[in-house]
């Protein structure tokens, strides 16, 4: 069974590969090294929330997606 690091390092490696960006270009543009982004595809942390707010900011990654691995579902909350 995989943990949830593994699944959040498969689900942010998936999102790279979908750009065609390396770990090295992507931590470039976060601001960290290529090693953190590397350890963070692996699953292994700690997180920066603040290179997690790199990754939205400068890839559109959805940090919902990325972190939980679903999309939020958006509820309709308009009283009749």
């Amino acid at each position: 069974m995989t943990s949830e690091r593994e699944q959040f390092g498969k689900r942010l490696e998936d999102s790279l590969i979908k750009q065609g960006m390396t770990h090295r270009k992507a931590a470039e543009l976060v601001n960290c090294t290529g090693a953190t982004m590397g350890r963070w595809t692996r699953g292994e942390g700690p997180y920066c929330i603040m290179v997690l707010a790199g990754l939205r900011r400068e890839l559109g990654i959805d940090l919902n997606e990325l972190i939980c691995g679903t999309k939020p579902q958006i509820k309709n909350t308009k009283e009749i």
